[in-house]
């Protein structure tokens, strides 16, 4: 029956909430304190979060209103995912409340809608604006790649990778350089769909990186909008530069942290290291870097990445760092940054607390009424291990 994947969900969410009560490693230590997402994450949402006839319209077969409350979810008050779900959960409980003489299937589809464009944009990935530190060197990698052009500048401590390297791969792969202030960003591949690797079995933290060029053909999925490492397939948020989360920098001395030291000075707002008012923002926006982060899990010796939904566009790649991620990342993230890109189990527990309050509403409808087949929301795979390691 058609709401056996709610009361499923139901039961999952008991076992996510097990998996917060563990708690999760900490990616970027190098990060702002995050103790005002949590008092965030403690808020009440509003009774309604919507006008009611924006509701009734949708649940009247109204597309526009339909796509007023997807809007909705994308909200003015953060990104993170902890916000989307605060917004989802909120309107998926106000429908609930109006439904009203709602039809079984107009009420499926409003529900079955407004929680995947929720689902999709918690589980996603977000792309980070960066800048690179002066004289930045990797220090944790594994893997440093900087990718581009034979006659194109070596960022230090990267390894050159050309368009005719045995390791990358897509229909048609150029290399491009243009003005930058910086040799990891001011070069690379476009066209890459395809990235394998030898690595030694472990959780790494995949940081893949672009360069806003301006070009729309370049710039409208520099990623993609699937990604998928060894398997694992996710989605990418927001790709367009103008939506990047703010901010993030490579740097060598995010370490200054442990002390408690914060940055000072006009060059620092959103950044953690010991001495970013040095940075000139004029300089970093010239950069106009974005990074996509990805955890990883390496099995059989292989890291393999594949790139696709380009929609008639193509990738551009400038660079590409593998950490271990148990270690902290030389990528220094903002306040922002940190509060958006949640680790996955967190994002796990809060697809759980969408499908919940779907199944909440959907609790008294009648099958019979409605098409068995008509909810397909996305099912969390738990992966028994993962969560075993996670508790311990």
């Amino acid at each position: 029956m058609f709401y056996l994947k709610y009361r499923r969900a139901l039961c999952a969410v008991a076992l996510s909430g097990m998996v917060l009560a563990a708690g999760t490693g900490t990616v970027h230590a190098q990060a702002q304190d995050t103790g005002a997402q949590n008092d965030d994450a403690a808020q009440t949402a509003p009774a309604d979060v919507v006008s009611p006839d924006l509701i009734e319209r949708a649940l009247a077969g109204d597309n526009d209103a339909l796509a007023a409350l997807q809007a909705f979810l994308r909200g003015t008050d953060g990104k993170s995912p902890e916000a989307v779900t605060r917004r989802a959960t909120a309107l998926i409980a106000q429908i609930g409340r109006e439904k009203k003489d709602a039809s079984t299937d107009s009420l499926l589809t409003v529900i079955d809608r407004i929680a995947s464009s929720a689902i999709n944009m918690v589980s996603g990935s977000q792309i980070v604006r960066i800048g690179v530190d002066t004289d930045f060197v990797p220090t944790r990698a594994v893997l440093a790649w900087d990718f581009g052009p034979a006659d194109g500048p070596i960022a230090p401590g990267f390894e050159r990778v050309l368009p005719n390297d045995g390791r990358i791969g897509g229909a048609a792969l150029d290399g491009l350089r243009r003005p930058a202030d910086n040799e990891l960003l001011n070069d690379g591949i476009a066209g890459v769909e395809r990235i394998e690797v030898d690595l030694p079995d472990g959780e790494y933290r995949v940081i893949l990186m672009t360069q806003n060029l301006g070009d729309n053909r370049l710039m409208a999925n520099p990623f993609g909008s699937r990604i998928a490492v060894n398997g694992a397939a996710l989605t990418v948020n927001q790709p367009s530069p103008d939506d990047w989360v703010k901010d993030a920098v490579f740097s060598n001395r995010g370490l200054q942290n442990t002390a408690g030291q914060t940055a000072q000075g006009p060059g620092a707002k959103g950044f953690i290291s010991g001495d970013l008012g040095k940075f000139d923002p004029a300089r970093i926006q010239r950069q106009a870097g974005g990074a996509i982060i990805i955890q990883a899990v390496v099995r059989g010796g292989k890291l393999i990445i594949e790139l696709g939904g380009f929609n008639n566009a193509r990738s551009y790649l400038t660079g590409l760092m593998v950490e271990p991620a148990a270690e902290t990342s030389d990528l220094v993230l903002s306040r922002e940054a940190a509060e958006t890109l949640a680790p996955p189990e967190l994002r796990l527990a809060l697809e759980e607390n969408i499908l919940a309050a779907a199944a909440d509403v959907l609790a008294d409808v009648d099958p019979a009424q409605g098409d068995p087949e008509l909810v397909e929301l996305p099912e969390p795979i738990l992966d028994p291990e993962e969560l075993a390691s996670t508790a311990s």
